[in-house]
């Protein structure tokens, strides 16, 4: 991690840990809201990233006894990442499930 990562990562896990706002925290700092801001989008996105990878998922199985056709289903699945899966009409349980093995 370079230098410049691993003190805007610092200073982003202090803003969290402070009851400052964002415009409050970067005034006191001396830091361009928006520079924080992308830093803050980066810092994020790597712990989602890094949550995914230890097997954050918070899925659960779902057993059916036969295979069947959901018909006039209509459902929307929404990843951290902001990948959405958006099923309307008609869906069998294996395209469903091809779906979701799916590595986004």
């Amino acid at each position: 991690m370079s230098k410049k990562k691993e003190q805007m990562y610092a200073l982003v896990e202090q803003w969290q840990k402070s009851q400052a706002t964002k415009t409050d925290f970067c005034k006191a700092y001396q830091i361009n809201i928006h520079t924080f801001t992308y830093w803050l989008q980066k810092y994020k996105k790597q712990k989602t990233v890094e949550g995914l990878s230890k097997g954050g998922e918070k899925f659960i199985s779902l057993q059916l006894a036969k295979e069947e056709v959901l018909s006039a289903v209509r459902f929307e699945l929404c990843y951290q990442n902001g990948v959405r899966l958006r099923v309307e009409g008609n869906c069998s349980i294996s395209d469903l499930k091809s779906l979701l093995q799916i590595k986004l």
